[in-house]
């Protein structure tokens, strides 16, 4: 039988082709769903056979909510996508991120989930190669010092004295109440951009860069989102293809420029003063070096993350201890009882008031600052995770608010408990059973958060001074937590109503 191909209509085309794709399809879900390597694990039937579902959940925003549900029904490890499983034990944490010898070889970044464009942080440690990465943190691991976050104190405090004036006079002009999450934020950017850079942008004193900040939120958002569209494997390669998320994307990252462009300047023309910058230049005359292109791109980072992490924790810390009048009347007492004066509230103080870190603590296990996990992909050779032998090229991650709002983790793990991180007797008793090596807000192993230290000093002496100036009492009626996440959370304002108390 003969056919003419020229009697064959693009009717006919399109609907071969589309039979074809739909023929791909379902071959490749039964596959998926009962003969893949990872079909034997548990996880819904809809996650295993497509990505689909993953996608989906990742561009509604609650793509770490449904993980921790998936985890709480489905046990320890979840197959949440064909090739990808999700954990949220503390030995899969150890072995993922953090465990290197000669029988196990790193386990190198999913790069897919966040390389979308060449941007301005495509060239940081977040994004860099093992060996890039290794040669980077030698250098800036210099510039994040003990001495170098002394030196950056007096800086520190006069942008906390700003804050804390701000907050006054807003609180005087609207009846006491305050958003508190956009005046930590303009904080945090003040102080780690001033530390980084030397120079600050005092946006809690200037309306100029305000609307730009509020910005910065929406990048994460765009580079989450363009992700998800990245992700999806054939047969929509060629719709991959078509989609310009690198386009769209740039758009975003553009909004990084006011940081870039400072720290051009700031390197060509030199620092003039201490700062972190200045260190990493510093260092940068040495073995290990440092391109140009690669300092601008980890300073443009750690401002744009710095400010984020810490306006995450000042407010999630604000929200749940305003929920909790128990853990309110400790915290002010125990501040308010350590210091006769504001000059003595310092760094090195407020590191000393045990009741103030356990807060911390628990606050970033409550409402982690990165609260979806961070992709890996098993070495080529396969590994054994959690008594599990798991192929080679799967993804694999630890699901950050699915490991913290484990029961097999912790105690009561829904609760806002401070005690649950202090030493004492009564209190190892109640929570002998927590596996606190399970939180771990700023990751584990060689990429783990090089500015913590300067995060926590920085959290500590914010919320010091704060409660030993005011009274905090929360305005929100609703959970003020439950908040879409793409890869950070898109806070919601914070309003708190602010009553002196000295």
């Amino acid at each position: 039988m003969r056919y003419n191909i020229h009697k064959i209509s693009w009717t006919d085309v399109l609907s071969y082709s589309l039979a074809s794709i739909c023929i791909y399809c379902a071959i490749r879900a039964i596959y998926n769903l009962y003969y893949h390597p990872l079909s034997h694990f548990p996880g819904p039937s809809a996650f295993g056979t497509t990505r689909l579902p993953y996608v989906y959940h990742q561009v509604t925003g609650n793509l770490a909510a449904t993980f921790h549900n998936l985890h709480e029904k489905y046990g320890p490890i979840v197959r949440t996508a064909p090739n990808e499983l999700s954990f949220n034990q503390p030995d899969a944490l150890n072995k993922i991120y953090n465990e290197q010898h000669s029988g196990c070889p790193v386990f190198p970044k999913n790069y897919d989930s966040f390389n979308e464009t060449r941007n301005q942080i495509s060239k940081s440690v977040f994004i860099a190669g093992d060996a890039d990465h290794a040669r980077m943190r030698k250098v800036i691991n210099q510039a994040f010092s003990e001495q170098a976050l002394r030196d950056q104190e007096p800086r520190i405090q006069d942008h906390v004295q700003s804050l804390m004036q701000q907050v006054d006079a807003e609180a005087r002009k609207n009846a006491g109440v305050v958003d508190l999450n956009a005046w930590y934020n303009f904080a945090a950017f003040d102080m780690i951009a001033d530390a980084a850079l030397g120079e600050p942008f005092n946006t809690l004193k200037r309306l100029t860069y305000r609307p730009w900040i509020n910005m910065i939120g929406k990048t994460w958002k765009a580079i989450s989102l363009a992700s998800a569209v990245k992700s999806m494997a054939p047969p929509v390669y060629l719709l991959r293809r078509l989609i310009p998320t690198g386009i769209f994307l740039q758009k975003e990252v553009n909004k990084f420029d006011l940081v870039l462009n400072r720290v051009k300047e700031k390197i060509a023309m030199g620092t003039g003063r201490i700062d972190l910058l200045s260190r990493v230049l510093a260092c940068n005359d040495r073995k290990e070096r440092m391109t140009e292109d690669e300092i601008v791109s980890n300073a443009t980072l750690f401002v744009a993350a710095g400010t984020e992490t810490v306006t995450t924790l000042l407010s999630a810390l604000t929200y749940l201890i305003t929920k909790d009048s128990r853990v309110m009347a400790k915290l002010a007492t125990e501040i308010r009882s350590s210091f006769s004066d504001e000059r003595s509230i310092t760094i090195q103080n407020v590191s000393r008031l045990q009741y103030l870190t356990a807060c911390i603590r628990e606050a970033l296990r409550r409402f982690p600052p990165i609260p979806e996990g961070l992709p890996r992909i098993v070495p080529p050779s396969g590994e054994w995770i959690s008594g599990h032998w798991i192929p080679g090229g799967t993804f694999v991650q630890i699901s950050t608010l699915a490991t913290n709002l484990s029961i097999s983790n912790f105690e009561a793990p829904e609760a806002f408990i401070p005690e649950r991180w202090l030493d004492d007797k009564d209190n190892a008793t109640c929570f002998r059973n927590d596996k606190k090596v399970a939180s771990q807000p700023f990751s584990i192993g060689p990429r783990n958060c090089v500015g913590q230290n300067i995060a926590m000093a920085e959290m500590r002496l914010v919320m010091a001074r704060l409660l030993w100036s005011f009274d905090l009492q929360g305005v929100v009626q609703e959970d003020w937590m439950d908040q879409p996440t793409y890869l950070l959370w898109e806070k919601k304002p914070l309003p708190i109503r602010l009553t002196r108390c000295r």
